[in-house]
């Protein structure tokens, strides 16, 4: 197994409304976050890769980038915190990328350019990767 890694930014908007009222969250504002997805699979004997980045590129447009960029988050997402975002992306992206012979190892997330998130989907879990038994 081999984990290719593919990142994307956009611009968007949020508030998170279950925080205190005078808590700087509680406003609207705004921020560039960046998106990593982590893909694992096999090789391809033939084309060398595990995935396309270019389908990548396409699964992220479709399912993810027109929903988020440029947009308030809160239209789509509840009290749009980067752990509810982060698993957001993963279950927009992990059907699509399932259909591409691989699965989605982590979704990383940054927030404004400091502050990261990582979601690892449970089924990947204590995973290790495959190899002879030592």
């Amino acid at each position: 197994m081999i984990e290719i890694c593919k990142e994307w930014t956009f611009q968007a908007a949020h508030r998170l409304p279950n925080t205190p009222p005078d808590h700087k969250c509680h406003r609207l504002h705004g921020h560039t976050w960046t998106v990593r997805v982590w893909a694992r699979g096999p090789v391809d004997p033939v084309l060398g890769w595990v995935v396309d980045y270019a389908d990548l590129d396409e699964l992220w447009r479709e399912h993810c980038r027109d929903h988020l960029d440029h947009r308030i988050l809160n239209d789509t997402i509840e009290n749009p915190t980067t752990e509810r975002l982060a698993v957001w992306i993963f279950r927009q992206l992990e059907p699509q990328i399932g259909a591409l012979g691989c699965v989605i190892g982590s979704v990383e997330i940054c927030e404004g350019g400091r502050n990261w998130t990582r979601f690892r989907p449970i089924h990947l879990a204590g995973a290790t990767s495959s190899g002879s038994a030592g």
